[in-house]
C-alpha cells in the first residue's frame, strides 16, 4: 500500500497548497512504525490506547474480530461490510463511545488524563495550531468558530460507520457519535455541536479561558505563507480535441484483488464514483469532463481535474484517483 504512493500523483506543488489526504496519513503510520522499530498496531496499542484507557479499542483486526457483539456496519449494496479496511492509519480504528470519550477527554486536559501527564501542553498546541495555508485545520483537526467560543474536530466515515469528536476547550465539554451506518441524512457532527451549544445557551457549563490559546494563534491568522515560486495557472482547461473521443464512454472499476461488496462501499463511501461503480468521461461544452469537472491534459492521455485529481488513460489499464479502470462497453449497473 505504501509502495504504491510511488505511482500516484501530487494534487499540488509541496507547500503550495492544502489539501487532506488520507494516503498522506497512512504513509506517516508507516514512517512512525519504521522509525520506531515498532509495528504500528502494536504502537498504537502500547503508546496510545491503554495509556488513555482504552483497553478494547484497537486497529488489530484479529483482536477486534474476538468481540462478537461488536456494532456490524452497514453500507448500501453491500450484504456484509468487512472488519478489515485497506485504510489503517487513515481511519481503522475500532473503538466504543465510552472510550473515545476518554481520547477527547486528554484533549479537553490538554496532554493528561486521570491526573497522569501522557503529552506534553507544548505538542497539544502544536497539534492544534494551523497556518495561512490551512486556515482552519491543523495536524488532524479542524478548527472553527462558534457561538462567541471555538471548536476543534475531526470526523469521518466510511466502510458502513460514521464518527465523530467535537470538543469547546474554552468550555471544558465535548461529545462524540458514532453510527453503524454510513448512509443516513443525519450528520454526526451536527448532532454533537447541537448538544454542546445547547449546554452553553443554558449555562450548564461557565466559559474558562485560563491556560487556553486564543482561537486567532490557533487558526493561523497571523500566520505567514512560505515564500514559493509563482504557482500560476492552477488549472486551465483544454479545449476539446477529436482525438479524445476514444476516451469518452463508461468506466467501471476493477474489483480484482477485493470482494466485490468492499470495492462497492469502498467507492460509495469514498466518493470515487456513483453508485453503480461507474465513471462516465463525456464530451460536454466543448471540453472533456467528469460530470461538471473540465478536464486540462497534461500529458497526453493525462487528464486533471480543477481539484488535482488524475484521469490516467496513457496506458493499457486506465486509472482514476489512482485506482484501475476497466471500459464498460455494455450498460452496466449494480
Amino acid at each position: 500500500h505504501v509502495l504504491s504512493i510511488s505511482d500516484t500523483w501530487l494534487r499540488h506543488r509541496v507547500g503550495a497548497r492544502h489539501s487532506y489526504s488520507n494516503l498522506g496519513i497512512d504513509l506517516a503510520a508507516y514512517i512512525l512504525q519504521v522509525k520506531s522499530g515498532i509495528p504500528f498496531v502494536e504502537y498504537m496499542k502500547t503508546k496510545v490506547f491503554d495509556p488513555l484507557g482504552m483497553p478494547t479499542s484497537s486497529i488489530d483486526y484479529d483482536f477486534v474480530e474476538q468481540f462478537p457483539d461488536r456494532a456490524l456496519g452497514h453500507a448500501p449494496f453491500v450484504a456484509e461490510v468487512p472488519v478489515a479496511i485497506p485504510m489503517i492509519a487513515a481511519g481503522g480504528v475500532y473503538t466504543s463511545a465510552a472510550e473515545l470519550s476518554r481520547f477527547v477527554q486528554f484533549h479537553l486536559h490538554r496532554g493528561t488524563i486521570d491526573g497522569r501527564r501522557i503529552l506534553d501542553a507544548e505538542f497539544i498546541d502544536t497539534m492544534y495550531t494551523s497556518s495561512e495555508l490551512s486556515k482552519g485545520y491543523a495536524l488532524g483537526i479542524a478548527i472553527g468558530e462558534k457561538h462567541d467560543t471555538y471548536y476543534l474536530n475531526h470526523n469521518g466515515g466510511g466502510f458502513g460507520f460514521l464518527t465523530t469528536m467535537t470538543w469547546y476547550p474554552e468550555y471544558g465539554i465535548g461529545c462524540v457519535v458514532l453510527t453503524n451506518g454510513a448512509s443516513h441524512d443525519s450528520q454526526n457532527d451536527k448532532i454533537a455541536h447541537e448538544i454542546l451549544v445547547e449546554l452553553i445557551t443554558k449555562q450548564v457549563v461557565a466559559k474558562d479561558t485560563s491556560d487556553i490559546p486564543p482561537a486567532d494563534r490557533l487558526i493561523g491568522k497571523d500566520a505567514k505563507l512560505p515564500e514559493l515560486p509563482e504557482e500560476g495557472p492552477v488549472h486551465t482547461p483544454t479545449p476539446y480535441k477529436p482525438q479524445w473521443k476514444r476516451y469518452t464512454g463508461t468506466y467501471r472499476h476493477i474489483a480484482k484483488g477485493y470482494k466485490l461488496g468492499l470495492t462497492v462501499h469502498l467507492v460509495l463511501a469514498l466518493g470515487y464514483c456513483d453508485p453503480g461503480m461507474r465513471l462516465i468521461v463525456e464530451k460536454k461544452d466543448g471540453y472533456l469532463c467528469i460530470g461538471d469537472d473540465q478536464l486540462e491534459e497534461v500529458q497526453p492521455g493525462l487528464f486533471f481535474t480543477p481539484s488535482g485529481e488524475a484521469l490516467d488513460l496513457r496506458g493499457p489499464v486506465p486509472t482514476w484517483r489512482n485506482i484501475k479502470l476497466e471500459k464498460s462497453f455494455l450498460f452496466w449497473s449494480l
